[in-house]
């Protein structure tokens, strides 16, 4: 396989359709801690860091859950369970 697909392999393991969601919700959690709107600079690392967090956690379920997804139809031609990342 080449490099890239390799790659794309690796990012689909974090999930990427479901962290805009979970940004969408860190958002306005991130104004109520701060009591009001906090410097786009902060914002936008800490938004970083939610998104880092949770493809991280995708990632570890990925692994943790690969035999059950190679045994579904729907989730076995994932990356782990599909054998496309070791």
């Amino acid at each position: 396989a080449s490099v890239l697909t390799t790659a794309r392999h690796y990012l689909d393991l974090t999930k990427p359709r479901l962290l805009p969601m979970v940004l969408f919700t860190g958002l306005p959690v991130m104004g109520m801690a701060a009591g009001g709107w906090p410097q786009v600079g902060f914002a936008l690392l800490v938004l970083l860091g939610i998104a880092l967090a949770a493809a991280s956690a995708n990632t570890l379920n990925a692994y943790i859950e690969r035999d059950t997804h190679a045994l579904m139809v729907r989730t076995k031609d994932r990356p782990l369970p599909g054998g496309l990342v070791a």
